[in-house]
């Protein structure tokens, strides 16, 4: 249950930050709005995260058991810039800092969810 709820504030977070950062206050035709480019990213992000970041989840915290917190968020942010790479060979960019920057974007999506899943943790004990 917690990673569910970790993926639904993960999802929200990034797509709140990245909509920010991407949004422009121009009034043109076809422009979209804040609440359209917020909702997509949430829906595409939450889906990331339910169907491939929560199953990669269980499989890492069943291996590390015994390492601490650091090891935990590595070894998220390993399986993001792994994911990413994955994604690369499925759909190549030509340019190649493109394609780091999506690695390094999906690296930054296992850390957050790493951190929202300890972050709930030490409030749900079961």
């Amino acid at each position: 249950m917690t990673r569910m709820i970790s993926s639904i504030i993960s999802a929200f977070i990034l797509s709140l930050v990245f909509t920010m950062i991407s949004h422009t206050n121009e009034d043109n035709v076809l422009s979209y709005t804040f609440t359209s480019k917020f909702l997509t990213g949430f829906v595409i992000l939450l889906a990331i995260y339910l169907f491939i970041a929560v199953p990669i989840s269980i499989f890492i915290d069943l291996r590390i058991k015994k390492y601490g917190k650091f090891a935990h968020l590595l070894l998220y942010c390993l399986g993001g810039f792994i994911m990413g790479g994955l994604f690369l060979l499925i759909n190549p960019t030509s340019n190649p800092m493109a394609g780091f920057r999506l690695t390094l974007l999906f690296a930054l999506g296992g850390g957050v969810f790493s951190m929202v899943l300890n972050v709930l943790r030490l409030f749900v004990r079961r």
